[in-house]
């Protein structure tokens, strides 16, 4: 051989701390793969039974050398060598495939499988798989009930599953063969005070659907119409009381000046006019604002501008009653504005002996967020600008 090929042939073994090109070290595999295997050292890491004859062959010698039951014992062993690394995840993945290794084997031992599918259940707990857990648990006191630990990790598989009556159930089953284990008495008491506090959630979340169906009963009862919020007050739905009876958060809205009032407990039962009478009555100051001295008791009108939001269909209403009462518990429905060109706008006046509840239940009355009056004084210019519709907010 020449100095340029001995140049260009350089042994993977001869290039320990020097910086040779890639395209001047010949792999180790070459070698190998022309070598048979009674010239093996070892270091063989790259071969499988996918690309060496002579590997395959020694594997099934090797298996041939060994039982099912051996070599489950052995991926037992070695599974049980990587949970003990059980903070590291890594190792508690491995041990799993090993589990499932020995499980795969062919052999007649029922303390064997339940042993397997009980380290198994214990690997998956601690990777948070906890449906897979319950199952492997629950083979394992199939295969062999006296295993105590298999009982214990199908009723924390349960308990992580949030379901305490099958931990109470399991947890019940396994005291009865092991009344002493401390184990499964500590869970069992976790299990019932879980138990206890689903019952009691269970029974609030009931109660506020009932209450919800009510007031939704009660709003259709009266043929009440709800849609978007359009001020910036947002979306206030009124309270119903015990006696059946809704109060509004209703806003009061002087245009001319762009002054409100805000009454927070406006009960339906109560007559526009009896407010007006409480906010204008004779012993009343007059608003610093009214400098005119035009907002009188007598001059007032109040209205109400008719379609002013599109109204929610009674499907949508009813889901955002729903996820309003019982805490978001229920998901709204999607709600699509279409266009305005289709609905009839007009400043409506309000017969001030109606009481509230008879005025929001009007036709064409749709509460954008809550109830929403306009206030304007008689005989004054803006009052004749506001009706001409030539006022916008």
């Amino acid at each position: 051989m020449n100095e340029a090929n001995a140049e260009q042939i350089v042994s993977s073994n001869d290039i320990s701390g020097f910086d040779v090109p890639s395209q001047y070290v010949e792999s180790r595999a070459s070698d190998d793969e022309i070598l048979p295997a009674l010239f093996w050292d070892g270091s063989e890491n790259w071969v499988d039974e996918d690309n060496c004859a002579d590997f395959s062959a020694l594997q099934s010698l090797k298996h041939e050398s060994t039982t099912p039951k051996e070599r489950a014992e052995h991926y037992k062993a070695k599974g049980n060598e990587a949970l003990k690394f059980k903070q590291n995840k890594l190792y508690v993945r491995k041990a799993v495939q090993l589990y499932t290794l020995a499980l795969q084997e062919t052999f007649d031992d029922s303390t064997l499988r339940s042993i397997l599918h009980g380290n198994r259940a214990q690997a998956d707990l601690i990777l948070g798989n906890h449906r897979k857990a319950f199952i492997d648990a629950e083979r394992c006191i199939s295969f062999d009930p006296s295993n105590v630990k298999g009982w214990f990790r199908a009723a924390k598989s349960a308990f992580e599953l949030d379901d305490p009556v099958k931990s109470i159930q399991v947890c019940s089953e396994g005291l009865e063969l092991h009344p002493e284990n401390e184990e499964l008495n500590s869970l069992l008491d976790a299990a019932r005070q879980a138990k206890k506090s689903h019952d009691r959630q269970l029974r609030r979340q009931q109660g506020l659907e009932s209450r919800a169906k009510l007031y939704i009963h009660e709003i259709k009862k009266r043929g009440l119409q709800f849609g978007p919020p359009g001020l910036a007050t947002g979306e206030r739905f009124p309270e119903l009381s015990a006696q059946h009876f809704f109060s509004y958060w209703v806003l009061f809205v002087y245009p001319e000046v762009m002054q409100t009032d805000i009454v927070e407990d406006f009960d339906e039962r109560k007559k526009i006019g009896a407010q007006l009478d409480i906010m204008f009555g004779p012993d009343v100051l007059a608003p610093e604002w009214d400098t005119a001295g035009a907002y009188k008791r007598d001059r007032l009108e109040i209205y109400y501008i008719t379609n002013s939001a599109q109204a929610y269909p009674s499907a949508v209403f009813e889901q955002k009653v729903l996820s309003l009462s019982c805490q978001g518990t229920v998901t709204e429905k999607e709600f699509t504005l279409t266009s305005k060109t289709n609905w009839e706008m007009r400043k409506k006046l309000v017969d001030e002996t109606c009481t509230l509840g008879e005025i929001l239940a009007a036709n064409e009355h749709v509460i954008s967020g809550h109830p929403v009056f306009y206030i304007v004084a008689q005989g004054t210019e803006f009052r004749e600008r506001f009706l001409k519709d030539t006022w916008k907010l």
